[in-house]
């Protein structure tokens, strides 16, 4: 058994084929070859990097990957490590050591590369082992907020009369001189250009033009535009049912939201729920919060600093869905 280190430029096509058959064995997902390469080398930043367990036979058995991600930091601007995808084919899991061998092997390289952080939003199968034995620390946890649209159809399909009066409110109320509408990414860049700039006290992302267009440039992501204002989301299947997830928006009213409801209802019917996931969402009208307790992830952040002489142990973070990749 080897343990090496690939960045996504070094990595050969059998590599390539390797790591994405064994991702899509471990999360029973379909991804493609152009998806790897855009999640590795565009959406987040320019480059990733991977420690693989590799073995004679079989090729690459296990990774963790890190990608590198420009945050903005007493405006500084510094590479952090977006780690994701532990994975180790179920044949290989008895060494209960090899996935922290991966996590040692990655924070060891990309150290050199001054990534000065690394975080993470793991599932609850990953949270303890981050914590207790990488030394992680918990950086905060994202909440949910839900607008429903289909409150009763999605309990059951004998109940979906029930929702129609329900939709006709949010059609009735919605402001007639006011709709949204399917825009091109590049016109959303352009609003998001026209934002005033915000002052901040915690690392964020910078979000601009170059920003939605790496972030947003897939085909999965939906655009909706009302004068001034937009909203980016993606549309999202679980079981029967249909999510709408909110990616980016601007500051919108209650009315407005009811608005782009409206525009939801008409142009995505199958949708059940818009969900808007926030680590500091202070405003949520009309979107009533989710219990914790009612969620099957909690949704933790984890994180670590890599070299305390750049920045504190104790760093805050401002973090929404978008600066995982999820979604």
């Amino acid at each position: 058994m080897k343990y090496l280190v690939r960045s996504i430029h070094q990595m050969s096509m059998v590599e390539v084929r390797q790591y994405i058959e064994l991702f899509n064995d471990t999360f029973q997902k379909k991804l493609t070859t152009d998806e790897f390469y855009y999640k590795f080398s565009r959406q987040f930043g320019d480059d990733s990097h991977f420690a693989l367990m590799v073995d004679d036979q079989r090729g690459i058995v296990g990774s963790v990957g890190a990608i590198e991600v420009p945050y903005t930091w007493r405006g500084r601007r510094l590479m952090f490590g977006l780690t994701v995808d532990g994975m180790i084919n179920p044949e290989y899991r008895n060494d209960f050591f090899a996935l922290k061998r991966l996590h040692d092997l990655l924070i060891n390289t990309i150290s050199k590369r001054n990534i000065y952080f690394i975080f993470t939003k793991p599932n609850r199968n990953s949270y303890l082992y981050l914590i207790k034995l990488l030394g992680l620390r918990d950086l905060g946890k994202l909440s949910v907020y839900m607008f429903p649209l289909r409150l009763f159809g999605a309990f059951s399909p004998y109940l979906r009369s029930l929702d129609a009066p329900w939709r006709s409110a949010i059609n009735l109320i919605s402001p007639r001189y006011d709709r949204f509408r399917e825009a091109p990414l590049q016109a959303i860049g352009e609003l998001v250009d026209r934002l005033p700039s915000e002052h901040y006290t915690y690392a964020h992302r910078v979000r601009d033009a170059e920003f939605m267009s790496r972030r947003y440039g897939w085909h999965a992501y939906r655009y909706a535009a009302s004068n001034d204002k937009f909203v980016v989301y993606r549309i999202l299947q679980f079981g029967r049912h249909y999510s709408c997830f909110i990616m980016e928006a601007s500051t919108l009213s209650a009315m407005k939201w009811v608005a782009f409801a409206r525009y939801v209802v008409s142009r995505h019917p199958c949708v059940s729920i818009i969900l808007y996931v926030d680590s500091c969402r202070r405003h949520s009208s009309p979107f009533v919060r989710v219990p914790r307790w009612l969620l099957p992830d909690k949704l933790n952040i984890v994180g670590k600093v890599l070299n305390s002489s750049v920045m504190p142990t104790d760093i805050t973070f401002s973090m929404r869905l978008s600066d995982f990749e999820v979604v």
